[in-house]
C-alpha cells in the first residue's frame, strides 16, 4: 500500500501538523509504488469495521496503539512513524513525530495547529478542541471539517487529531482522515483508538531485549531435534479459522520426522483453505524443516541447518486469467482533461469454472552455517539466510523482486530460531514459569531479518469453541504485531489469535467437510 505524502507546513521551522492530499486520500490518483496484494475480505464491498483490530507496537519509535478493524499499515517514512489505510472506505491514519526547536506548551501547540489549518484549508469548521489525558500524559484532541479539491472537484473531509506530549519539545501526532460524510462512523471509531495509544519506555525495552536475546541463546543451546521428536504427535491437527467469530476456512497442521536435502530431521507443514465472498478461495502451504544436529552414520561436527518454504495461491471464479485480473476497481484518466475517476470493471462471463492465479508466489529460505577449512565450523558460528522469492502476478510488494536475498547473521546477533520452532517452541519450554526469549528470524512481511520475542505468560482461562477452560498462554511478537497462543500442558496449540485477525480453533475433518464440502468440490 503506497504511503500517503505529507504536506509539511513549517512552524518554528518544523511540522506540527500532519495532513494528506485529498486526491491521494480518496484513491483517485495512480500510486507511485506497486501496490501490495490485499486479502479479498478487506476489499469486498459491504465490510464495515465492527470492532478493533490488532495492536500495532513499534518498539523502535516508542509507541503502541490498537488499529481499527480492516486497516493495513506500513512502517516509518521520515518523521511519519506509521501509515494506516482502509482503502475501501477511503480512510487513512498516520502517526507523526513532531520535534520542536524550543519548548512549547500543549495549549499553544494546539492553537498553532488550528491556526495553520485555517490558513491552508477552505470552509474550515472546528468540531472539537479539548484537552485530555492519554496513558497518563497530557494530550489535545482536535477535530476539524474542511473543503479541498480533488480532480478539480470540491470534497469535504474530516480530520481528527490526537497530540500527545512526551516532552515540551517532543510530540506524537495521531491523525485520522476520512470523508466528512462518514463522520458518524469515524468519530466514534477514533474514540476507540485514543485510549489504546500509549508511549513506550525505549530504555526499558532495550534492556529487556538484551536479556531476552541472552535467554534465547542459552535456551536454544540445550534444544535438539531428537528432543523435539519425542514430543510430537504422529497424527496431524486440524483447526477451523475464524475472522470476527465467522468461519472462513481451516488449517491442517502436521509435525513429523522426514528427510530433505540429504539430511534427516523434523518437518512442520501447514495447508490452509480460506473461503471468501464471491466464491474466491485462498490456498496456503508452508513446509518447515530442521535437520538433526548429528546425522545417522556421520561423525562430522554439529550440523545447524533449517529451511522453510511458503506458497499462497488464489482460486478465482473466472474462465481465464485476463478476466480475473480485470475484475477490480481501476483508475481511468481522461488524457484531455487529466481528470481521474474510479471505474469498477465487471466480469462479463460468470461461470462455474475456476482459475488458479498465483497471488503471493513462493518464498524459500535456508538458514545454514558458514563453514571454515575442511567443512568445520569457524571459531564463532556464523549463519547465512538465503531467500528465493518467485512471484507470478502484478500484485507484488514494493522493492521485492525475483533476485535472491542473502543475509549474514554474525556472532553478535541473536541466535537463529529454526522456522520449525516458530510453531513448536511451546513443546520445549517450561510452561509453568514466566520467561522471555528473543531470536533473529526472517520476516516474510518485510523481506528483512527481524527480532522475534517469545514469552510464556502463565495459566489463563480462555474460550475454546464456546467452552471456558484453563490453558497456558504464550505469545510471539514480531514487530509490529503480536500472535497470542494458548496451549495445553504438553505445549500443543488449542487456540491461536494471529496478527492478521484470524483465530485458529481445534476441529475435526468431519465438521470441516460438512461446512466446506461444496466449496471443496468446486476446486477439483
Amino acid at each position: 500500500m503506497p504511503a500517503f505524502p505529507q504536506i509539511m507546513q513549517p512552524t518554528r521551522n518544523l511540522a506540527i501538523a500532519v495532513c494528506l492530499t485529498a486526491s491521494t486520500l480518496l484513491g483517485l490518483v495512480q500510486p507511485t509504488k506497486i501496490r501490495a496484494a490485499v486479502p479479498y475480505y478487506q476489499e469486498h464491498a459491504g465490510f464495515i469495521p465492527e470492532q478493533m483490530g490488532p495492536t500495532w507496537r513499534d518498539d523502535a519509535d516508542g509507541f503502541e496503539l490498537r488499529l481499527p478493524d480492516h486497516f493495513s499499515g506500513t512502517g516509518r517514512h521520515g518523521m511519519t512513524l506509521a501509515t494506516y489505510t482502509y482503502a475501501l472506505r477511503h480512510w487513512g491514519m498516520t502517526v507523526h513525530l513532531s520535534l520542536m526547536p524550543h519548548p512549547i506548551t500543549l495549549e499553544k501547540l494546539a492553537g498553532e495547529t488550528i491556526a495553520l489549518a485555517k490558513k491552508n484549508f477552505q470552509k474550515l469548521r472546528i468540531i472539537k478542541n479539548t484537552r485530555l489525558k492519554v496513558a497518563g500524559r497530557s494530550a489535545a484532541e482536535i477535530v476539524v471539517q474542511f473543503s479541498a479539491i480533488s480532480n478539480h472537484a470540491p470534497i469535504s473531509l474530516l480530520r481528527q487529531q490526537l497530540i500527545v506530549a512526551q516532552t515540551p519539545q517532543r510530540f506524537y501526532v495521531l491523525t485520522f482522515f476520512s470523508p466528512a460524510a462518514d463522520q458518524t462512523t469515524t468519530m466514534p471509531l477514533f474514540q476507540q483508538v485514543i485510549p489504546t495509544f500509549r508511549l513506550l519506555n525505549k530504555q526499558k525495552i532495550a534492556l529487556r531485549r538484551i536479556q531476552a536475546i541472552a535467554a534465547g541463546r542459552r535456551w536454544l543451546q540445550h534444544q535438539s531435534v531428537h528432543h523435539l521428536l519425542q514430543r510430537l504427535n504422529k497424527l496431524p491437527h486440524l483447526y477451523r479459522v475464524q475472522i470476527r467469530h465467522s468461519d472462513v476456512g481451516y488449517v491442517r497442521f502436521h509435525a513429523y520426522a522426514g528427510h530433505q536435502d540429504g539430511f534427516d530431521g523434523v518437518f512442520v507443514t501447514t495447508n490452509s483453505r480460506t473461503f471468501l465472498p464471491g466464491r474466491v478461495v485462498e490456498l496456503g502451504k508452508s513446509v518447515n524443516f530442521w535437520a538433526f544436529h548429528h546425522q545417522p552414520a556421520s561423525k562430522g561436527p554439529r550440523l545447524d541447518y533449517s529451511t522453510f518454504y511458503d506458497e499462497a495461491e488464489t482460486v478465482l471464479p473466472f474462465r481465464n486469467k485476463e478476466l480475473a485480473m480485470l475484475h477490480d476497481t481501476r483508475v481511468v484518466i481522461n488524457p484531455k482533461t487529466k481528470k481521474a475517476t474510479l471505474v469498477r470493471i465487471p466480469n462479463p462471463f460468470p461461470g462455474k469454472e475456476v482459475h488458479w492465479q498465483t497471488e503471493l508466489g513462493v518464498e524459500q529460505s535456508g538458514f545454514f552455517p558458514i563453514l571454515g577449512h575442511k567443512a568445520h565450523p569457524t571459531g564463532q558460528l556464523v549463519y547465512r539466510c538465503l531467500i528465493h522469492i518467485s512471484r507470478q502476478s502484478d500484485a507484488v510488494t514494493v522493492q521485492q523482486d525475483n533476485k535472491p536475498l542473502i543475509f549474514s547473521i554474525g556472532p553478535g546477533m541473536p541466535a537463529v530460531l529454526p522456522p520449525v520452532l516458530g510453531y513448536l517452541w511451546p513443546r520445549l519450554v517450561n510452561l509453568k514459569k514466566y520467561s522471555r526469549m528473543a531470536f533473529v528470524v526472517f520476516d516474510t512481511g518485510t523481506s528483512r531479518l527481524g527480532l522475534n520475542v517469545l514469552a510464556v505468560l502463565g495459566k489463563k482461562r480462555v474460550n475454546i469453541n464456546g467452552v471456558r477452560q484453563t490453558a497456558f498462554e504464550v505469545m510471539s511478537r514480531l514487530n509490529p504485531f503480536t500472535t497470542r497462543i494458548w496451549v495445553d500442558s504438553d505445549g500443543r496449540i488449542i487456540k491461536m489469535a494471529n496478527a492478521d485477525g484470524s483465530v485458529w480453533l481445534p476441529t475435526t475433518a468431519a465438521k470441516m467437510k460438512a461446512m466446506w464440502g461444496h466449496q471443496l468440490g468446486e476446486l477439483r
